[in-house]
């Protein structure tokens, strides 16, 4: 089995993830299902599932979803929030699932910690011919307010700028697409406003493991002076909205219609 890009302990973070993560626009979700063209009881593959945020979206559209995680908590906690789904513990590098299983593979916030190349070839390996995989981010915008005083923050603390880490994890993904079988890629934006208060902002970061990787024991205080940093700047009320942008690649395997 090929190991793990990151060796990371997500774990430990699935009660922060089910509290403080938000799953993505129904835009992007629509653009996903209308890309794939899925008949009625079709199959769809989750990987890196987590909480099963993005694995609520797709099986609200129709499809018989399954989800892939490293992390039985996260597997948990997914099996609750949308039980009408299958979970397995599996790697993407490494799916226990027969060629051409499904005619969907998703992959939301989390294939910058694959192997690429080994979780692309897994991919195309359980697509059915011109099956579809999508992946997505959200992001906030480095502009957004809210979004600069964590980022000034956490550069304070940790020496190195935030942005940096996002590299690294994503390494070249541009290149091993070079190399992908997967054809017709496709590449779509959508512009949202993501609601918090300051507990849930200061939750969110909380979640983050690249955040944790930066800092490790003294994650904690950063997260008190980052309460600090945000109720300071934060309407009255403590709600606010990050502006953000979701990223929504989309590909398929050869040979269908």
């Amino acid at each position: 089995m090929p190991a793990p890009k990151h060796v990371s302990d997500f774990d430990t973070l699935a009660d922060e993830y089910a509290r403080f993560r938000s799953s993505y626009s129904a835009p992007l979700f629509d653009a996903i299902f209308e890309y794939a063209r899925p008949s009625s009881g079709r199959r769809a593959l989750d990987l890196a599932c987590g909480t099963g945020l993005s694995t609520l979206g797709i099986a609200a559209r129709g499809l018989a979803v399954t989800g892939i995680d490293v992390a039985p908590n996260m597997l948990d906690a997914a099996r609750t929030f949308v039980p009408e789904a299958s979970f397995f513990t599996a790697r993407a590098e490494s799916l226990p699932f027969a060629d051409e299983s499904f005619s969907l593979v998703t992959c939301g916030q989390a294939f910058h910690w694959f192997d690429a190349q080994a979780a692309l070839a897994e991919i195309e390996r359980v697509l059915v011919r011109g099956g579809a995989h999508a992946q997505f981010w959200k992001d906030a915008l480095p502009a957004d307010p809210f979004t600069q005083v964590a980022d000034d923050l956490e550069r304070e603390w940790s020496g190195r700028d935030p942005t940096d880490m996002a590299r690294e994890l994503w390494g070249s993904l541009a290149e091993v697409w070079k190399h992908s079988r997967l054809v017709d890629r496709q590449k779509r934006i959508f512009d949202v406003s993501l609601p918090f208060t300051v507990d849930t902002f200061v939750g969110y970061h909380r979640s983050r493991e690249s955040l944790r990787l930066a800092l490790g024991p003294r994650r904690e205080e950063y997260l008190v002076a980052l309460r600090d940093r945000i109720s300071a700047v934060a309407p009255a009320s403590g709600a606010f909205e990050v502006q953000a942008k979701e990223y929504l690649f989309l590909a398929r395997r050869s040979g269908g219609a």
